[in-house]
């Protein structure tokens, strides 16, 4: 019932109840199959406030005291997402890094191994930038980012001062994606 009460609490925008809900819930029923639940809500709340600080370090305490469960991969994302916004690039690379490690067959590996590449153009870090890209393109051959990861590849290898890698990476964009607008 607690937890019901504190769903409810959350929607109608009383995020300082719903966490009191919550720590009560993580706190007397640590053991149950809903604490992690309540524990990853606890940082939603927090993020909803603009806490964004308060929130990551609740994901780390669900990643700490839930480790195995499944919403230690969204809390990652989210942590990634957070530094990525914050233009923490190498946190966020960090995190990321841990992430595709960790969770090789998660819904969103792709996508944050493209937010990685572009953590690491946004670094700065142009011949990683590329090789993460060129990997990515190989790593997932069928997906829908590919034209996108061939096009940052060429554009980060240019940066780098690679012509020849760069020249390599646009044609394959060009000449396996003409209609793509990259």
């Amino acid at each position: 019932i607690g937890y019901l009460l504190g769903n409810i609490t959350q929607e109608q925008g009383k995020y300082d109840d719903a966490v009191l809900v919550y720590r009560r819930i993580t706190r007397d029923y640590s053991e149950s199959i809903i604490a992690a639940d309540a524990q990853y809500k606890t940082a939603l709340c927090y993020e909803k406030k603009g806490e964004f600080d308060q929130a990551c370090e609740e994901y780390v305490r669900l990643a700490y005291k839930y480790p195995d469960n499944a919403l230690v991969a969204d809390s990652m994302i989210r942590i990634g997402l957070y530094y990525f916004n914050k233009k923490i690039y190498q946190t966020a690379l960090g995190v990321f890094g841990r992430f595709i490690e960790k969770f090789p067959d998660h819904g969103s590996v792709q996508k944050v191994a493209f937010k990685m590449g572009l953590s690491y153009i946004l670094a700065e870090r142009f011949a990683e930038g590329g090789e993460h890209f060129k990997g990515f393109v190989e790593k997932f051959p069928e997906s829908e980012l590919k034209p996108a990861a061939l096009y940052w590849a060429g554009d980060s290898f240019l940066k780098a001062n690679d012509a020849l890698r760069s020249y390599q990476m646009f044609k394959r964009c060009i000449w396996d994606y003409p209609e793509s607008k990259w």
